[in-house]
């Protein structure tokens, strides 16, 4: 732990922490620095924990900072890895006047946060008339890397369908409904699969899933595709998608 003189006024605190070694710390000081360097600004203390967990790191932080202080920071996680405890320790830090800058978030504190506490539906959907050993595998497969997928984003809160079977013969999807029922009633702002096909293989019913989910306000994300219906590029490839589904509707 690096620690400075105490300060008697406010001014700008870079913080810096990780739970690994001092190449961590050498990291965010120099992405901090080159921030401050470009900005023009002047960093009054460096507040350096090494190997030091994020709840006795924000303890010694606050105990730092003053009052209309200028907190950077390389980004929220240095703050805490609990993104449910995250919005208490913001509105803390404003109720105490202090302007926080994270280096790697773009938009709103509140957005950012919003985003992250996503209550996300994985739909996995099995086409064919394979064995049924080699179908739950494959729908196994699909879930396993989807509930990856949300570990490493820290989105605890998960809701898993699955639809087997599905066939020209066969097109009964009610675990799919029942997802699309759930949307309806709020109980998610995140759909995730892991391909665009698994929602439908026409583009045109694509189309109108898109829609609802839109109307309803949940972002989809697909993996394979690296598609974020919530970030500009995701929407940008949705718009692509959809102009073809125009094009196969007018054709029809």
């Amino acid at each position: 732990m690096k620690k400075n003189q105490s300060r008697d006024k406010a001014g700008v605190v870079a913080y810096i922490r990780t739970a690994s070694g001092r190449e961590g710390i050498t990291k965010q000081r120099k992405e901090i620095e080159e921030f401050a360097e470009k900005a023009g600004i002047t960093i009054d203390e460096f507040l350096e924990l090494e190997a030091v967990r994020a709840e006795k790191g924000i303890i010694e932080l606050f105990r730092r900072l003053r009052p209309n202080d200028r907190l950077i920071i390389t980004d929220f996680s240095r703050l805490t890895r609990k993104l449910t405890d995250l919005p208490e320790i913001i509105n803390k830090l404003k109720s105490n006047e202090i302007h926080v800058t994270s280096l790697n978030m773009s938009g709103t504190v509140d957005a950012m946060i919003e985003k992250k506490l996503r209550k996300c539906a994985l739909y996995a959907r099995v086409y064919g008339n394979a064995q049924s050993e080699h179908l739950s595998w494959l729908s196994t497969e699909q879930i396993e890397r989807m509930k990856s997928y949300c570990a490493s984003q820290g989105w605890e809160d998960v809701t898993v369908y699955c639809d087997e079977e599905v066939s020209g013969k066969n097109k009964k999807v009610p675990s799919f409904h029942h997802m699309m029922s759930d949307i309806a009633k709020g109980r998610f702002n995140t759909l995730i699969v892991t391909k665009l096909n698994r929602l439908s293989r026409s583009m045109i019913a694509f189309e109108k899933i898109f829609k609802t989910l839109e109307a309803q306000g949940v972002d989809m994300i697909s993996l394979h595709e690296n598609i974020d219906s919530s970030t500009a590029v995701g929407k940008a490839v949705i718009r692509i998608a959809l102009s073809f589904a125009c094009r196969q509707r007018g054709s029809v």
